[in-house]
């Protein structure tokens, strides 16, 4: 028989779930339910390896206002002040 061919295991990198800010030290997410182990944090979700529990992020969208072109006029740059006037015109009318 031929000797097995011994992988290389990937080692913990649990010191990146700890910042020290100051004198205080920072830690990551426990899981609720284990208690002891570490959240995955991945793009749109929290993950627990162990018990497979999750958590899912919800995208917020950013508030848009209705505007009538009527109420812009013929102007092609609107700044700052307009844009406030326009919005309380539209939170009034609701």
């Amino acid at each position: 028989m031929t000797k097995r061919k011994i992988k290389n295991k990937k080692p913990s990198e649990k010191w990146k779930k700890y910042k020290v800010v100051g004198s205080l030290l920072q830690k990551g997410r426990f899981c609720p339910r284990c208690g002891d182990v570490f959240l995955a944090v991945h793009k749109d979700r929290v993950f627990c390896g162990q018990c497979h529990y999750s958590e899912f992020s919800r995208k917020e969208e950013p508030k848009t206002f209705k505007v009538d072109k009527k109420d812009l006029g013929l102007a092609t740059e609107v700044d700052k002040e307009t844009v406030e006037k326009l919005a309380k015109k539209v939170l009034e009318k609701k």
